[in-house]
């Protein structure tokens, strides 16, 4: 957390004190090759890490919507699941997408649509967290 420098042993990491997410905060997180994500005890989603690109692998996985740089240095929370009232249960990261299952049972996802990587039939990269249409009514998943 904090740079971009690769890390071959296993290291203990604390978030920088500007973030606002702390390490007796985090109730799950999954560490990806490229990006991760956390969620914090009352269900907000946080995502750190490499964004993707058009060239390679498609973009948009951390559900943060496109951004100069292509970075996030620090966890940082995904506003678009707040304004919709949205709380995490559990999250799963891929190497250029993202999937997160609701307290309501909804599995919403984000990043390359490569390959129908994002569930919804459509090869377009998603930029921030969207229903996967194909669930939609299901209550066994």
């Amino acid at each position: 957390v904090g740079d971009k420098t690769d890390v071959l042993i296993p290291t203990s990491v604390t978030p920088p004190d500007s973030s606002p997410l702390h390490h007796d905060q985090i109730s799950e997180i999954k560490i990806g090759s490229n990006f991760s994500a956390a969620i914090d005890t009352s269900g907000n989603l946080y995502t750190m890490g490499f964004n993707g690109n058009t060239l390679n692998e498609g973009m948009g996985c951390l559900g943060q919507g496109s951004f100069d740089g292509g970075y996030l240095l620090e966890p940082t929370l995904v506003h678009s699941l707040v304004e919709e009232g949205c709380i995490v249960d559990q999250v799963a990261v891929g190497d250029a997408h993202m999937a997160v299952l609701t307290d309501e049972g909804e599995v919403l996802t984000t990043g390359s649509g490569q390959h129908g990587r994002c569930g919804n039939l459509d090869p377009v990269d998603q930029l921030y967290l969207e229903p996967v249409e194909l669930l939609a009514g299901e209550s066994d998943i």
